[in-house]
């Protein structure tokens, strides 16, 4: 009877069972076209701010030329907000397959379990006893067929609940990336908007300085002496704890650090500005609520050696938008365990027995330093070691940034 109930058992899981672990995927049409069409745009845009550049300077040039580089800024963060939505969903299909996996796994590893518990109860009775509980041969080579049966599908039933371990794993490797780049994507929106909203800024800056009038703009201009970086630095005014040091000195800085280290002027020039916009912004947080912290000690250490107190010394806020932290100092936006490697090489090299991060000069040498030993002073690793300051090891992902800084070299070169 026993015997009976289990063969009637191994019938029911043989015919309710489905091995069957991979269906297809019904792939909604992403926005690949709305991308397109965005950076079709950005490019004609960029196309228009070359045909200014080639004008006679004027104010309404200068205009002009602000006015289509916001326009530009402002499809760049719309084409990362597209990204950012279509990831979104993404992210939300990944997880959802991962749950209708995951009650996959509890059900195959049931069924194995049943498999396997049966397989025992076969196991238990011997060849003779098989023998003398059957009436006839045909039976007794039934009961040999559901054993070697039994066995078979155990087999399957476990290399099926393997697949789907293996199955379930490759889609949380994938929602990680997808959580990653997420991450990625939203860093990069914040620097696009801290750059949006300062070169609307220097547009509002300028036209309540010229007040619409070509002889104050052409006063400001030779103030500048003829460049246009020069007049823009001079719009951006400073967050109230920076120092925002004029274009002038700070290519000072970065000439005497490129002697110094071998890093290319112009490179160290776009990281400042990429940072703070040469010292306009360098941070309105504090560390206690925005540093990590276990750097604590060390930037109490940092301002201890300066004379400064921990408690007011601003450093960079932590996101809002996503997980991570800030605690960056000074004009070159470095983390203090980092400072605290190469102060006394960046003093050595500038002459300042107690160098500073809130010092320009030893900023842009700080800055130098980390590029050099990252590579920077090779063309060939300059990408890289650029990458490497702002993401550490993680750079590959954030090329953004990397890209960002030399496009702004070439204005310095």
């Amino acid at each position: 009877m026993e015997h009976q109930t289990s063969r009637k058992l191994v019938f029911l899981l043989l015919a309710t069972i489905s091995l069957s672990l991979l269906w297809p995927q019904n792939i909604k049409a992403d926005s690949s076209s709305d991308l397109s069409k965005l950076q079709d745009e950005i490019r004609d845009y960029q196309d228009k701010i070359e045909e200014l550049n080639n004008q006679e300077e004027s104010l309404t040039k200068e205009i002009a030329l602000l006015e289509n580089e916001i326009t530009k800024s402002g499809l760049e963060i719309d084409k990362t907000e597209l990204k950012l939505e279509k990831l979104e969903g993404e992210i939300d299909k990944t997880t959802t397959k991962i749950r209708q996996t995951e009650k996959e796994v509890q059900a195959q590893k049931k069924t194995l379990r049943d498999y396997i518990r049966l397989l025992n109860e076969y196991d238990d009775v011997s060849l003779v006893e098989t023998v003398f509980s059957t009436k006839t041969l045909a039976d007794f080579f039934d009961q040999v067929y559901y054993s070697n049966t039994l066995q078979q599908k155990t087999k399957e039933a476990l290399k099926a609940y393997q697949n789907l371990q293996d199955i379930l794993v490759e889609k949380k490797t994938r929602l990680n990336n997808q959580q990653e780049e997420t991450t990625v994507l939203l860093t990069q929106l914040e620097a696009q908007n801290k750059e949006l909203q300062r070169m609307q800024g220097q547009k509002e800056s300028l036209l309540e300085k010229t007040r619409g009038e070509e002889d104050k703009f052409q006063e400001l201009y030779k103030e500048a002496q003829g460049e246009r970086q020069k007049l823009l630095a001079s719009l951006v005014t400073s967050d109230g704890n920076g120092g925002k040091i004029s274009l002038g000195e700070a290519e000072l800085y970065a000439v005497k650090a490129q002697e110094k280290t071998g890093v290319r002027k112009s490179v160290l020039m776009a990281i400042i500005e990429q940072e703070t916009y040469f010292g306009a912004n360098t941070g309105s947080g504090y560390y206690k609520d925005d540093m990590k912290p276990k750097l604590h000690p060390i930037f109490e250490e940092v301002c201890r050696d300066l004379g400064l107190d921990p408690e007011t010394t601003p450093v960079s806020k932590k996101p809002t938008s996503y997980q991570g932290w800030g605690g960056a100092m000074g004009y070159a936006q470095i983390m203090p365990y980092e400072w605290r490697k190469i102060r006394a090489e960046a003093g050595r090299l500038t002459g300042h027995d107690l160098p500073s991060p809130w010092n320009p000069e030893d900023a842009f040498m700080g800055a130098a330093i980390l590029l050099r030993d990252r590579g920077g002073a090779d063309p060939e690793r300059e990408t890289e070691a650029i990458g490497r300051y702002f993401a550490g090891g993680y750079w590959q992902k954030y090329s953004w940034y990397a890209e960002s800084v030399l496009r702004k070299a070439e204005k310095y070169e």
